[in-house]
């Protein structure tokens, strides 16, 4: 439009279709730095993942399992502008692995 008035109107040739691609995130970035901080406690911190997926992160997860056993068990999860968790209940003497999952509206990354 401009001050003569409208111009005719003009179409697309075909029909145009609009899609979200969005993947599962990246796998959060390392090193997993964890820490001490008492006789059955630690605090794991992490990095965020590379790319989103194409959707926001929603939050990570957190899971951990005694090197004696195959299970893992979610010990916590947290926001996505959080990459810090203290993990409690920890049996003294035992020794864990941890991982981090990052997560959006799509699912779960691999593990870091």
């Amino acid at each position: 439009e401009n001050p003569l008035g409208l111009s005719p109107p003009l179409e697309t040739e075909t029909a145009l279709k609009l899609s979200l691609t969005a993947a599962q995130p990246g796998i959060p970035t390392g090193p997993l730095e964890t820490r001490v901080v008492g006789p059955s406690a630690i605090v794991v911190e992490w990095g965020k993942p590379e790319t989103d997926g194409g959707a926001p992160l929603l939050s990570y997860v957190v899971a951990a399992r005694d090197v004696r056993r195959t299970m893992w068990m979610e010990v916590g999860h947290v926001s996505a502008d959080t990459q810090r968790l203290q993990i409690k209940d920890l049996q003294e003497g035992h020794e864990y692995m941890v991982r981090i999952l990052a997560r959006n509206e799509v699912g779960l990354s691999d593990p870091l």
